[in-house]
């Protein structure tokens, strides 16, 4: 069975709170034997047995020795040392020859990247490194905005700037004749202010919708032109 060091069972004896646990130095724990070839390992037996966890035949004379992490075998089925029945006071001199230290196995795990690391940074075909990769997106980024930019513009419909609209609005009402030349001026006034009104103006089909378009906006505006003098 697998057994602490002698100084461990020593310091337990001297203390008087745990020489109560002295009598488990020869006698093993309960159901210890159940589940004994869990705790050492063995699935198998013989020359080329597997014993998890232990090292391979080759790697045993590469192991160091190291006092604080090793335990004491004396196991049957791991090194054919019988345990001794005689009491403890006796014996705690052949204790000592029989048991073989073991030296500790430590799990040595392989260096492995970290997925953090700028140097495993996944590559696709045709870029060099990070930086093209950065660049590239870059790249993008601006090609995105022009594009944005520019459907910007044909969703504004293609039309004519604010002058042009302005313009194209006062020689339309010139051409209709319709209204007269103080009317045609006040108009042209209430596009400057209004660009809006010039649109509308544009997007009406026929002459008559058109005039009496700008012939209510006229007296809209000189309506709220009394009122504001006789609130004065």
């Amino acid at each position: 069975m697998v057994t602490a060091h002698d100084d461990v069972w020593k310091k337990l004896k001297k203390n008087k709170t745990t020489v109560k646990y002295y009598c488990w130095r020869k006698s093993p724990f309960p159901l210890y034997d159940d589940i004994l070839y869990l705790i050492d390992g063995i699935v198998a037996t013989g020359a080329t047995a597997f014993h998890a966890g232990n090292p391979s035949a080759a790697t045993d004379t590469a192991l160091t020795h190291d006092n604080k992490d090793s335990l004491a075998v004396c196991h049957p089925s791991l090194n054919g040392i019988s345990p001794s029945d005689e009491d403890d006071n006796d014996n705690e001199g052949d204790d000592e020859a029989t048991q073989v230290m073991m030296p500790s196995l430590r799990r040595v795990h392989a260096r492995t990247k970290s997925p953090f690391a700028t140097t495993a940074t996944a590559q696709t075909p045709g870029q060099k490194g990070t930086q093209g990769v950065r660049k590239q997106t870059s790249a993008q980024a601006v090609s995105e905005v022009a594009q944005a930019i520019c459907l910007m513009a044909e969703s504004s419909g293609g039309g004519p700037t604010t002058p042009q609209c302005l313009k194209a609005a006062i020689r339309q009402m010139e051409d209709d004749g319709d209204l007269s030349d103080e009317d045609i001026i006040r108009a042209a006034r209430l596009f400057q202010h209004d660009i809006g009104i010039a649109d509308t103006y544009l997007g009406l089909l026929t002459k008559r919708c058109c005039t009496g378009l700008i012939m209510r906006e006229i007296e809209e505006v000189g309506r709220k032109n009394f009122e504001y003098d006789h609130d004065e």
